[in-house]
């Protein structure tokens, strides 16, 4: 009987171990399940992960396809601002833009800027290093300024604005100033200056004030033609081996002398330094760069051709300007208070033993090259006001047969 009631103590104890290993698994299962779970859930590739990526990959989606749709809508808008001639017309009469070009008279033009609060920076590491420098409609004065008619072409009207002296400089040094010079200045003009919504302004058409402006501008006042290659030619003669503009010199002896600024590529080659004096447009796909003129940016040839004039002598450069160069827009250009303003194009300077890579400023009429880096390792920080052009569509303006226009 007491070997009876053993074997049934004794057979519980092992079905209560059994329940209790049971329990022990289950619960160890129940953890290893929990853990897995919770991994799943909140790990880096977890169901609350991807969910709020799929959130953000839709809200993404969203905002592209209201940009895309706002882009489409502002394309409408211009194009239908384009005149009944066509895509790319300018709504204007080949007698209009000669009547506006043959004008001699300022016209003043009730320009102004869209209101924006986008800024504009100019970082020390691209701009050869200078300090930060941060452009702002406040800074430059846009809802200030006043705007003449400069010319008419196959864009439309050209308005320039007026120089001040109360204008923000823009400031560059060295090669990565010379590098960068004319991303910046576009930057600048398209996105503080442009009145997309009001006068139908085209933002490729608003530019930084170039040599070909200049030209436009003086030939219109004048009523003559206008040769850079002699008429500007200047000083140069004076100090440089090179004395005609496009003429040639090869250096490849002294190690100095053929170090170059890195737009102009990155191989230690033969390079040749041709920059365009007019209307140079900024390279596809132009990213900043930060290089300065060293040891690596060194050429096995180097070839300049010489790009760059001026008139040391303000009088002279006066003479030869004409009406242009001491009133009427030649006035407002150049401004006879002596504010230097940036023109949009690069120069290059040949000296018998470095060459000079230089930018372009105007100044009381003058043209004026800033050696911004020499080969020889010398450096200089210019500054100047940043002065724009822009384009009206000739659909959104008014001309008379003498040539006056008004926005429409």
């Amino acid at each position: 009987m007491k070997s009876t009631k053993r074997q049934i103590k004794k057979a519980k104890l092992q079905e209560a171990g059994i329940t209790l290993v049971a329990l022990v698994v289950t619960i160890i299962v129940l953890l290893i399940l929990a853990g897995v779970t919770i991994s799943l859930a909140l790990g880096d590739n977890g169901i609350i992960g991807k969910a709020q990526e799929a959130s953000n990959m839709y809200a993404n989606a969203t905002k592209d396809e209201k940009n895309a749709l706002n882009e489409l809508t502002s394309e409408i808008e211009r194009l239908s601002r384009r005149g009944e001639d066509g895509e790319g017309s300018a709504g204007l009469s080949a007698e209009q833009i000669a009547a506006i070009n043959a004008n001699k008279s300022l016209q003043e033009i009730s320009y102004k800027p869209a209101v924006t609060s986008t800024e504009v920076v100019i970082p020390s590491d691209k701009n050869g290093g200078v300090a930060d420098q941060t452009f702002t409609q406040a800074n430059l004065g846009t809802q200030s300024l006043k705007w003449y008619v400069l010319s008419a072409d196959e864009n439309g009207v050209n308005l320039v604005s007026q120089p001040t002296s109360s204008d923000k400089k823009i400031q560059f040094k060295d090669a990565g100033g010379y590098d960068n010079c004319l991303y910046y200045l576009n930057e600048i003009s398209t996105n503080l200056f442009t009145n997309e919504s009001g006068f139908g302004v085209d933002s490729s058409r608003v530019h930084a004030l170039n040599l070909s402006d200049i030209k436009n501008a003086a030939e219109k006042m004048n009523g003559s033609s206008y040769d850079f290659d002699t008429t500007f030619l200047g000083g140069a003669s004076k100090s440089s081996e090179v004395t005609n503009l496009g003429d040639s010199k090869t250096y490849g002896s002294e190690t100095n002398s053929r170090k170059y600024p890195q737009i102009y590529g990155s191989g230690t080659g033969a390079i040749t330094a041709n920059n365009p004096m007019y209307d140079e447009e900024i390279p596809a796909n132009y990213e900043p760069k930060a290089d300065l003129i060293a040891d690596s940016s060194l050429a096995s040839t180097l070839t300049i051709n010489l790009t760059s004039c001026w008139y040391s002598d303000n009088s002279t450069c006066k003479t030869n300007l004409g009406e242009f160069g001491s009133s009427g827009i030649g006035g407002e250009l150049f401004n006879s208070s002596g504010t230097y303003f940036w023109l949009a194009s690069r120069c290059v300077y040949a000296y018998s033993d470095y060459p000079i890579f230089e930018l372009r400023r105007v100044y009381s009429g003058c043209f004026d090259n800033c050696g911004l880096c020499k080969s020889s390792g010398g450096t200089n920080s210019p500054s100047g006001a940043c002065r724009v052009v822009v384009s009206i569509p000739g659909s959104r303006v008014n001309v008379s047969n003498d040539g006056l226009v008004t926005l429409k």
